[in-house]
């Protein structure tokens, strides 16, 4: 059976979860953080791009930005803070759509077990098996419906 994954405001603890990041490695107090432009909040602030949406078939054009970080690489990890966040898993999914429609990539490797992984790419590239079984055979964070949606 699929679980449903946590969902929130996902924006605004990110936004916490970056400010409290870009606080904690500088070392300086909250209050200072306020006050003072600290080198890693400067930082984020002047590369920032905004995604307008993780919602998985919305335009990729927000993304767009990331052509330009991937460049000419071949290889280019995703990770995420915590397993089986429905916004990071699909924020992932777009982010996949985009480099495998607009930048060509054709291969993807899952944090998952090498022979199931086989029978996923089967069950991917021309249908055998049934998805819902592959996946119950998956680590249970990756039993979600957004995992479901990338994979289908």
């Amino acid at each position: 059976m699929l679980q449903h994954t946590r969902t929130g405001r996902w924006p605004m603890r990110l936004v916490a979860t970056t400010v409290a990041v870009a606080v904690g490695l500088g070392g300086a107090p909250a209050a200072d953080a306020r006050t003072q432009d600290h080198p890693v909040t400067g930082w984020a602030r002047d590369h920032a791009a905004l995604i307008s949406t993780v919602a998985p078939g919305a335009p990729l054009d927000d993304l767009l930005p990331l052509r330009e970080m991937v460049d000419a690489a071949s290889v280019v990890g995703l990770g995420e803070s915590v397993h089986g966040t429905a916004e990071e898993t699909t924020l992932k999914f777009r982010v996949l759509r985009l480099l495998v429609q607009r930048m060509g990539f054709r291969s993807l490797a899952w944090e998952e077990d090498w022979t199931l992984g086989r029978r996923l790419d089967a069950y991917i590239r021309g249908g055998q098996g049934n998805l819902g079984s592959l996946m119950s055979r998956m680590s249970d964070q990756w039993q979600t419906h957004e995992v479901r949606r990338v994979l289908s």
